[in-house]
């Protein structure tokens, strides 16, 4: 594989830059939602409390975000940036993984990079202060690192000691980041076996030391496991194609909003078809294009295959019992998806490459600006797109003068207490999840519940409260899972 030209630095540190500029311009205008909080949440801890401070997911991005925390505050800024330098840095680890797939089509590699610099589904995940962006990056950098193994270099042979501790340390890393990165490395530990078989004993020792680097955060969790009841969107066989949305449009298209997934089916066709369609098509096109090309390698075959086609049959078996087909934990995918659509771009020549191209601008551009407009609109569509609003609730509720916040589920309060006006004195209690009865109020004569992310049991509390007293003032926030306010005044303080 040749050594990088200067114009093909040139081009990647400006790639670089174009990066960086989306994903740090307004990174900070979206409030955190519920998710987002909790990481800050954890990350304001002690490093011990922070690193065991829950079973869902393994703690190294908490731990990073502590020291950053630790050193920098906790504006919503500071908390994502480390997702948003992350992000950045898969950029350039998607260069040198298209140059190492694809050593022969030099064009594949900035290409691959220029999609990434500007996926709205990869700047999302930049913008978000949770572990997502990490994934992918250590993704991308642990494949460069099996592939030196497997292929080597012009400076390392096939098998290098050095790529193979390489690979077993980002492996590890990559256990620590999330869960699901499982996947990842079954797709290399099934490539390997089948074409590379380099040393083997090696191979099978760094697999070991790997599982005992682990083994701790295992043991762990098994002793504090308490499994959560997971409801996504639809049936798991409507996420594989949630999910292939999302990755190419982002969130901006068909946004997450309560208004329109309770609409009729047909309300929704009409408002979000012709968007949807027509930015879909290019990429679709040639992520077609892209896998077939792929398709014609044994080897390519076998490691896209594992990677986009392989964590949906365990998933899809254990969907019954366990509901966790989710794009956000499947990330590491969409940068392979968006090496898939650059293959099928290069694979075209002439008039039918620039057409395409032109396609893909204006889709990936009509993405963007659902993305970064929202709220606003443009050729008929309105752009909805935006994360629960905390910031609008708290402050809402502050301007109703209340006596005590119900906040239902509990875990509410992590959100709504970061943007609250502490000058109001009111008291915050958080319900615990799945309870429907109201707490002692003692003598509070104007009490709001605030709901989301609940169910049948925190409506209950609305029952109570309605018998108690009289509904004076509501709001309603749709965007993502929702919020709802209900503002009481009750008749006596039993």
């Amino acid at each position: 594989m040749r050594s990088p030209s200067t114009r093909d630095r040139l081009f990647l540190l400006l790639l670089l830059g174009l990066a960086a500029a989306l994903r740090f311009v307004g990174l900070d205008r979206q409030p955190l939602w519920l998710d987002e909080a909790t990481s800050a949440s954890f990350a304001a801890r002690p490093f011990w409390d922070c690193l065991f401070a829950e079973v869902q997911h393994p703690p190294l991005f908490n731990a990073l975000l502590h020291f950053v925390v630790s050193a920098f505050g906790s504006s919503d800024f500071v908390l994502r940036v480390p997702s948003a330098l992350f992000g950045v840095a898969s950029v350039a680890a998607l260069w040198f993984l298209a140059r190492r797939l694809f050593p022969l089509m030099p064009a594949v590699a900035p290409t691959a990079a220029s999609l990434a610099a500007v996926s709205p589904f990869l700047i999302y995940y930049s913008q978000e202060c949770r572990s997502y962006s990490l994934l992918m990056l250590l993704s991308l950098l642990s494949m460069l690192a099996f592939l030196r193994f497997s292929r080597g270099d012009a400076s390392r042979a096939p098998g290098s000691s050095v790529s193979l501790a390489l690979y077993a340390l980002l492996s590890v890393l990559l256990l620590y980041t999330h869960y699901f990165s499982v996947f990842v490395l079954l797709a290399a530990e099934i490539f390997y076996w089948r074409f590379v078989r380099l040393r083997s004993r090696a191979w099978l020792l760094s697999r070991l030391i790997t599982a005992l680097a682990f083994a701790p955060w295992v043991v762990w969790v098994l002793n504090h496991l308490v499994l959560e009841r997971r409801e996504w969107l639809g049936s798991v066989w409507l996420r594989i194609p949630y999910a292939l949305l999302r990755y190419l449009d982002g969130y901006g298209i068909a946004a997450p909003d309560l208004i329109r997934l309770s609409a009729p089916l047909s309300q929704l066709l009409r408002e979000e078809a012709a968007a949807v369609l027509l930015t879909l098509a290019p990429l679709l096109w040639l992520l077609f294009l892209g896998a077939r090309r792929a398709a014609r390698d044994p080897e390519q075959r076998t490691h896209f295959a594992g990677l986009l086609l392989l964590p949906f049959v365990p998933l899809v078996l254990l969907s019954p019992w366990l509901k966790v087909v989710h794009e956000r934990y499947l990330s590491f995918q969409a940068p392979i998806v968006l090496l898939l659509i650059a293959l099928g771009l290069v694979t075209l020549s002439g008039r039918r490459r620039l057409f395409a191209t032109l396609a893909c601008a204006a889709s990936l551009s009509f993405s963007l600006a659902a993305y970064y407009a929202a709220p606003a609109s443009a050729l008929g569509y309105d752009f909805r797109f935006g994360k629960e609003d905390w910031r609008t609730a708290a402050s809402f509720v502050a301007s109703q003068q209340p006596d005590v916040v119900l906040l239902a589920p509990a875990y509410l309060e992590l959100p709504f207490a970061r943007y609250w006006n502490s000058s109001v004195p009111a008291l915050l209690l958080g319900i615990p999840e799945g309870s429907g009865t109201l707490p002692d109020l003692g003598s509070a004569r104007r009490v709001v519940l605030v709901l989301s992310h609940g169910g049948s049991a925190e409506d209950r509390l609305r029952t109570a409260l309605d018998a108690r007293g009289r509904l004076t003032a509501e709001k309603f926030l749709p965007r993502s899972a929702g919020i709802r306010i209900f503002v009481y005044t009750l008749r006596d303080s039993r």
